[in-house]
């Protein structure tokens, strides 16, 4: 079934910020070839989310975003890859955005002072990852971000800019492991922040979609 945009979106996530040497991401980010010259490089983000509530019911989802890529004059934000473990969340995510997701077998257990996270295609670890938390937390907003998604998929592209806010906390990461052939290696990064966001409302509007 499909759930038509726009979405209001309720949850809790973490958000891992990476430094990639550029040539890496062109080789191991998962960019389409077609994409490879827009690359223009900057911060790296995984992102991994426990939507509690959605229009399409709660699912979890991990994706990940090399950086900033110029697109008509305009630097953008790109997913290039994304699981999730809902099909109503697969099928309208790619409708409504043009966003390529996948599904995967997602969990996430969380107590008062550590997290745990892990996403399978069948048997095969995609990525998995422990966190400890960090009770001081302090506000966020998306509104600091000036950058939109842009997608492209069958044929379209789609150009969009979610809203959200939350309140966040940086954790330590303790465990981090995922297999490049599913995920980019992000061990390979020369440096990795990470900041557990809790409470956070997020609103995905319509897309501008255009033929290409």
């Amino acid at each position: 079934m499909l759930y038509p945009s726009p979405w209001l979106l309720k949850g809790r996530g973490v958000i891992l910020t990476h430094s990639f040497k550029k040539s890496w991401i062109k080789n191991h980010g998962f960019i389409p070839d077609h994409m490879k010259n827009n690359f223009i490089g900057g911060l790296s983000f995984t992102m991994l989310v426990d939507y509690q509530e959605s229009n399409c019911g709660p699912y979890k989802e991990l994706l990940f975003i090399p950086g900033l890529f110029r697109i008509r004059n305009r630097n953008h934000l790109v997913i290039t890859k994304i699981y999730v473990d809902s099909e109503e969340s697969l099928q309208s995510g790619r409708k409504n955005w043009g966003i390529p997701k996948e599904l995967a077998e997602i969990s996430w257990i969380q107590d008062h002072s550590t997290l745990s996270f892990s996403a399978h295609d069948n048997n095969d670890l995609i990525l998995k990852a422990k966190f400890r938390l960090n009770p001081f937390y302090f506000p966020l907003s998306s509104q600091l971000s000036p950058f939109h998604i842009y997608q492209e998929l069958n044929d379209q592209c789609y150009l969009f800019k979610p809203n959200g806010y939350g309140r966040a906390a940086l954790c330590k990461l303790k465990e981090l492991d995922s297999s490049p052939d599913l995920f980019p290696k992000l061990s390979e990064s020369r440096f990795c922040t990470a900041m557990h966001v809790k409470n956070f409302d997020l609103y995905f509007p319509c897309s501008k979609i255009e033929r290409l």
